[in-house]
Parts: C-alpha cells; structure tokens; sequence
C-alpha cells in the first residue's frame, strides 16, 4: 500500500502501550494489511512483530512454523522469543502470504509482494466459509480462543461482528465458569455532546445481540437472558480507532475497564 507509513502511523501507539505491559501484547487481526507489522520500521528503536516466519534469512527461509507463535500465556515462550513486542495472528490471512512449491506457507517481502497474483495470496475472503481447518488459520482460532478465555480485558477495535466463528468465541470466553472477562469495544468517532447514555445502552445492547445472533435452538426468554449477560461485560469507547490506538499508551489508561478481583496478586 502506497503511504503505509504516513497512513498507518497512527498503529505506533501500540508500541508505547505494549512497553507499559510486563508481556509481549497479543494482537489478533481479521484485516489482510501489513499495518502492524509496519511497527517494526517507525522510530528506528528495536520493536519486533513476530508472525511465525523467519524473516532473516532467504526465501526458503520464509516458512510458516507454529513453534515460533506458542507461548505459555504468561509470556514463558517455548522457543526463545524474549525480545518479541507483539505475537501477531492473522485470523484470515495476509496479502504477503503464498505457498511455496511444496505447499507450505511462505512470507513475501517487500517489492515481490506487488507481483503476487491475488489468485496465489492466501487470504480468506466473503461473508461464508471463514473458519478453515488448515494452519496457520485453525492453530491461529486456537490460540484466540486459549488467549480470550485467559484474558481479563479483550480489546475489541473497527469490528462489525459480522463474523459468526469470531463472536463464538468472545461469548465463550465470558461465559467460561468463574469467568471475569470483558470487552472494551471501539467504535466509529461520535460526538461526545450528542452521544447520550442511553445511546451507550443502546450500542452495548446491539453488540450483545450480534454477538449472541439468532439462536433456533433457544426460547426468547433465555437469548434475552443471554444477551443481558453479555450487554454487561461490555464497555464501548466512542474516541474512534485512530484515536485510540495513538493516544491509549498505559495500560493504566484502562483501568476504569478492568474487572475488579478480590485476588490482589490478580
């Protein structure tokens, strides 16, 4: 993409937000952009993106390995990953993803990637068939489903959920037994003088209800119930993705969201 650096610029704030974080940060993407990993190249300070490729060697070098993507969630990593800022999960692919002749999974650079034919890039495109059984895409759902449930705070920034497999596992995650997670949830920028409380009701409603989607298989009382349940996990943030991702540098800038617990080693 012509300007990536100037056009994306605003991404860098997550650089300073994962330096308020004792662990790697987690960043789970539907887009096929190169948005996140362009982190690696703003400011000229160390900032490493790993995305499960060894990106210092030749093209035979450039394959896909999981090994390079599983942690423990406590950022104990099972290969030695210590200078990793942000484990990045492309749920649906990349535009500088190809197989390579022995139909492995190979990463693209620079120049070459505006080559690709879009028939070789391997992205998951359409509103059906998004969840698919081959890796990276099926270990990548496992890893966001491990990471969610594990999580106290899922930031949630420019989805529409639309995606049925993706609201999945967000609803598993807080219906989990003994489960305090929530979602902080970013959406398009509106105006803080006309955006009322009860629009924020109103939002927190919407996103419970597409989260839930249509259920056959449950009476209305109990999707109503349901659906409560989840309204009330969720925060929504009204500052618009670009705003957020430039000035949210602290982790203690989301306190106010964080679930309270009684444990004070939590």
């Amino acid at each position: 993409v012509d300007g990536l650096e100037k056009n994306a610029c605003y991404f860098s704030g997550l650089k300073e937000f994962r330096r308020s974080l004792e662990q790697p940060l987690r960043v789970f993407s539907l887009n096929y952009d190169r948005c996140v990993e362009s982190l690696e190249d703003m400011g000229g300070d160390p900032f490493r993106v790993e995305q499960g490729f060894n990106t210092k060697g030749t093209a035979s070098d450039r394959i896909w390995s999981w090994r390079r993507m599983q942690s423990d969630l406590g950022g104990r990593e099972v290969i030695e990953l210590s200078n990793t800022d942000i484990f990045l999960y492309k749920l649906h692919g990349s535009i500088d993803w190809i197989l390579d002749d022995n139909d492995q999974l190979m990463l693209v650079e620079g120049a070459e990637i505006r080559e690709l034919e879009m028939t070789e890039v391997q992205i998951i495109f359409g509103k059906e068939e998004k969840l698919n059984a081959r890796d990276p895409f099926s270990f990548y759902f496992s890893e966001f489903r491990r990471a969610c449930k594990a999580a106290n705070l899922v930031i949630v920034v420019g989805y529409s959920f639309s995606d049925p497999h993706v609201n999945q596992i967000l609803v598993g995650a807080i219906q989990e037994p003994k489960s305090i997670t929530k979602l902080l949830v970013v959406t398009r920028e509106r105006d803080p003088k006309t955006y009322s409380d009860s629009d924020i009701e109103n939002d927190r409603t919407s996103i419970a209800e597409k989260l839930v989607g249509s259920r056959p298989d449950m009476n209305i009382r109990k999707w109503e119930k349901m659906v409560t349940q989840i309204r009330n996990r969720i925060h929504v943030n009204v500052t618009g993705a670009e705003t957020f991702l430039r000035n949210t540098i602290s982790w203690e800038q989301l306190s106010e969201y964080l679930p309270k617990s009684e444990d004070p080693f939590a």
